[in-house]
């Protein structure tokens, strides 16, 4: 597990007290009765407080375990659901994904998450994507479409603050990676739609080498998504 903010801060005074009792033992004790038997209390009441930190320190982190424990299964449940919803949202937009989307329907739950890592793993090895056009079209005249994409960014993001000291920091790579993806795609597709606006950009040559360019950087965002989805669905399989 790894250490958040508050046990680091318990560590670094429990290692203060312990240098100070310390220092205070053999630089004290030698310059007399009095300051002996001051010394000797202090050293005796810093052992305490560390010993008490200490306590302190592993009950909070048996706690959080605990705590974890008891969620754990529905934690990675959940970024597989998110992942799923959009998987669904994603085939769409690929070439024969209604085919995919019809085999997924179709099966169980028992088998369903098997053919849904085996069909990321399909789809990411292709040396070329091949997408729908005319859904492409449609997802660049209406950016509500972009909502299913920015909806499971956000709610993977807050999945990823509230355990991230629990996630493996593979997992939380590829969960960066992903929304890094969608917010790329996101990009590419509100730049376009923002410079096919202005009719005098839309005649320069620039423009239409970026145009020529434009399918390929789709392509590369939506492949790049699905890379990092299986890798996420792959660890969270794992995990579970």
């Amino acid at each position: 597990m790894k250490v958040n903010s508050s046990q680091a801060l318990l560590i670094v005074i429990a290692l203060g007290f312990t240098s100070f009792a310390l220092l205070d033992w053999f630089w004290i004790i030698p310059y007399g009765i009095w300051e002996r038997s001051l010394a000797e209390r202090f050293f005796v009441s810093s052992i305490f407080t560390v010993l008490t930190i200490i306590l302190l320190n592993w009950l909070f982190i048996v706690r959080e375990e605990h705590e974890w424990k008891t969620v754990k299964e529905k934690v990675y449940r959940d970024i597989q659901f998110e992942l799923d919803c959009l998987f669904y949202e994603i085939l769409q937009y690929i070439e024969n994904g209604s085919m995919v989307q019809m085999r997924l329907v179709s099966e169980n739950s028992e088998t369903k998450s098997k053919t849904i890592l085996s069909e990321l793993e399909r789809i990411k090895d292709r040396e070329e994507l091949e997408l729908n056009a005319m859904q492409l079209k449609l997802l660049f005249e209406d950016k509500s479409s972009l909502d299913a994409f920015s909806t499971a960014a956000r709610n993977l993001d807050s999945v990823e603050i509230k355990y991230w000291r629990f996630l493996p920091s593979e997992l939380i790579s590829c969960l960066i990676d992903f929304r890094l993806a969608i917010k790329s795609l996101e990009l590419l597709i509100q730049s376009h739609i923002s410079l096919e606006k202005i009719p005098i950009l839309t005649k320069t040559a620039e423009f239409q080498e970026w145009e020529r360019n434009y399918p390929k950087l789709i392509k590369f965002s939506f492949k790049k998504m699905i890379e990092e989805m299986y890798k996420i669905w792959k660890s969270c399989a794992e995990n579970l």
